[in-house]
């Protein structure tokens, strides 16, 4: 089953379309979508469908910044009872966890992963649907509404330590860093800002416990109508943490929500195979890579999580009975290797 997103996220679609000279009706029709799926927020669409009428909208207005734009007007509101429940935590933190925890109410897609080192965090926010990362305008679109949360947290003066974006920089930077108020890289590895860890942890001083406990109840019980199945949520976990090197069943199972044993009891229970399903999203995520042709070979191994170029070659080798060198100049004849982006984020 494809992910799904709630037709909320689409709010604001088409006054952002009017204003930059589109007909928000003829643009949901070209996706099936009626005017009136605008009116009913619960309603679950392919996030697919979404991410390629950003895209679409954004060429064909002329707007790289049709995702920030977007993002510009969102609330915590927007989120529904999630939304709700996210003011009452009692920091950042929490309320992160709480997007992974009830994300099959949110979005199927997004995954979100913190990582910490020397009073820093980051915080990596992939958009995968049908085991594809996020394209420019959903990246973007998802750290806009990443960053009003956090400023909905600590108040409208935070801004984050850096920005890093996978797409490729626009030709005029400015909408961003003026959007962000901060450094932003582009080309790099992943998606995500960097923030102090005491931002993570500055108490909330308008959670409310009491409501809290009772929200978390309510959502309980709508658990079991979660769409994705096991394999699509690990798939997507995977595709999150494979260029951070960490593609164990131990440290995919914690972003998960469950201990790793339990989760190889589901596994076994559903005749599924861990590592399979591991060998699938690297295979999916390679060809991806590969048929961009905008990322160096070093950049792609280390993106699928090998630490050096020997064991990407090995593997690589294994699997498809040629280099990986062979492999891009037989899909794109006309790159020389050199002129692929480098693995590390690009200071723009």
């Amino acid at each position: 089953m494809p992910a799904m997103v709630r037709a909320a996220l689409l709010g604001n679609y088409a006054a952002t379309a009017k204003r930059l000279g589109l007909d928000p009706r003829v643009y949901l029709a070209q996706y099936d979508l009626p005017i009136s799926v605008l009116n009913h927020p619960d309603r679950r669409i392919p996030a697919s469908i979404v991410g390629a009428l950003l895209e679409q909208s954004a060429l064909d207005s002329d707007c790289t910044t049709f995702g920030l734009e977007m993002a510009s007007t969102r609330q915590m509101s927007d989120f529904g009872v999630v939304g709700l429940l996210l003011t009452h935590q009692p920091s950042l933190r929490a309320a992160l966890k709480i997007t992974q925890d009830y994300r099959y109410l949110l979005n199927d897609s997004l995954i979100i992963d913190v990582e910490e080192s020397d009073n820093l965090a980051i915080i990596r926010e992939e958009i995968v649907s049908d085991n594809q990362l996020s394209n420019p305008q959903t990246s973007n679109y998802g750290l806009g509404v990443l960053f009003k949360m956090f400023q909905a947290f600590l108040g409208p003066q935070w801004h984050p330590h850096s920005m890093y974006f996978s797409h490729q920089a626009p030709s005029d930077l400015k909408p961003f860093r003026d959007f962000f108020g901060c450094r932003c890289y582009f080309g790099a590895d992943f998606n995500g800002l960097v923030c102090t860890s005491q931002d993570l942890d500055t108490p909330n001083q308008v959670a409310d416990p009491i409501m809290r406990n009772y929200l978390e109840r309510f959502l309980e019980s709508m658990r079991s109508d979660s769409p994705l199945s096991l394999s699509d949520e690990i798939r997507q976990a995977i595709a999150l943490l494979l260029p951070l090197g960490r593609s164990s069943i131990d440290q995919i199972a914690p972003t998960l929500g469950v201990h790793p044993r339990t989760l190889q009891r589901r596994l076994r229970e559903q005749g599924l195979s861990y590592s399979n399903l591991l060998l699938e999203t690297r295979v999916e995520l390679l060809k991806r890579y590969m048929a961009n042709g905008q990322y160096s070979l070093g950049s792609i191994a280390e993106l699928l999580g090998y630490a050096s170029a020997p064991a990407f070659t090995r593997w690589f080798q294994g699997q498809f009975g040629e280099s990986p060198r062979a492999y891009r100049q037989r899909l794109h004849p006309s790159i020389h290797p050199a002129r692929a982006v480098p693995s590390l984020a690009r200071k723009k």
